[in-house]
């Protein structure tokens, strides 16, 4: 009687309904887990899988930025999706890893991290929401696991995966995903011999593989040598789309800087004690369960290479 009187408290004016599936759908996982301390009725109606996969369906998919730090003692590795478009301008880890590991790929809310080690590299997969974690090994096709990791957009449907390479030297590739037997997009970004110029090609006809050049992007180098130091072999671009936007996320010294189409610097971004640079791969969060971890020798939720 205590229970239902306190949910008839918290919304008296809104079916469970709305509440569920028009306002708790659209949030974030950290947020969600919060309002399922509120009452029973949230905690059930959140945790079944038709709601966590409406949920996932809502999260954005975002760039990764991975930061880095080095003590006597310890060495860490954070992930940090970002969002361009979002008020806080701070970036907020989804992940703390093991510093030893790297991130090979990211698909549908989940990480493929190799560590290399004396007898050579083993590999594991997480969520970094959930925290789940287990080692991999063969048969499991990691090429194409990073590949299906990599995209920008995903449409619907069945996909086949197509992998183009530019003739170009320095050249940002990736994989293609397509609806069967329709048309999609892709880009690749070709750089100049002094990195200050980005060329970004856009796939206009899969099957005619017709390439168009969409962006042609004059960074601002002088700019960025002025405000961040010496534009060098280190710095370098990865193309990245973003509600629809497309830009460029700069890895310079320490600094991502963001750079739109028009070659206009319009954010820069440094994260005290760490190093950080621009990852080619998106993230986005999931609460869905995955069975297959259950099923691998070695599973655990809390354990490394979560810190």
């Amino acid at each position: 009687m205590a229970e239902a009187s306190r949910e008839a408290h918290l919304r008296p004016d809104l079916p469970e309904e709305i509440v569920v599936w028009e306002i708790l759908v659209r949030l974030p996982p950290k947020s969600l887990f919060r309002c399922r301390a509120v009452c029973r009725s949230w905690r059930s109606a959140t945790s079944a899988r038709p709601f966590l996969l409406a949920q996932h369906g809502r999260q954005p998919n975002l760039p990764i930025i991975s930061g880095s730090e080095y003590g006597e003692d310890t060495h860490y590795k954070d992930f940090l999706p970002f969002d361009h478009r979002a008020a806080d301008a701070q970036l907020h880890a989804v992940a703390r890893l093991d510093g030893s590991f790297n991130l090979e790929a990211s698909c549908d809310g989940l990480f493929v991290l190799p560590k290399r080690g004396a007898i050579g590299t083993c590999f594991c997969v997480c969520n970094p929401v959930s925290r789940e974690h287990a080692p991999l090994g063969a048969p499991w096709d990691f090429s194409i696991f990073r590949l299906l990791g990599m995209y920008r957009h995903r449409p619907t449907g069945e996909y086949r995966l197509v992998l183009h390479r530019s003739r170009c030297t320095e050249s940002i590739v990736g994989p293609l995903l397509l609806p069967k037997g329709k048309t999609g997009c892709y880009v690749i970004g070709c750089y100049n011999d002094a990195m200050e110029v980005v060329d970004i090609w856009v796939l206009q006809n899969y099957e005619g593989e017709v390439w168009v050049l969409g962006y042609n992007v004059k960074l601002p180098v002088e700019q960025i040598r002025g405000q961040f130091g010496c534009w060098n072999d280190d710095s370098y671009a990865t193309i990245v789309s973003v509600h629809g936007d497309v830009f460029l996320q700069v890895s310079h010294g320490g600094w991502v800087l963001h750079v739109d189409t028009d070659g206009e610097l319009i954010g820069s971004f440094h994260r005290g004690g760490q190093r950080i640079s621009a990852c080619d791969l998106c993230f986005k969060q999931t609460l869905v369960p995955h069975n297959f971890f259950m099923a691998l020798e070695g599973y655990a939720v809390t354990a490394p290479p979560f810190l």
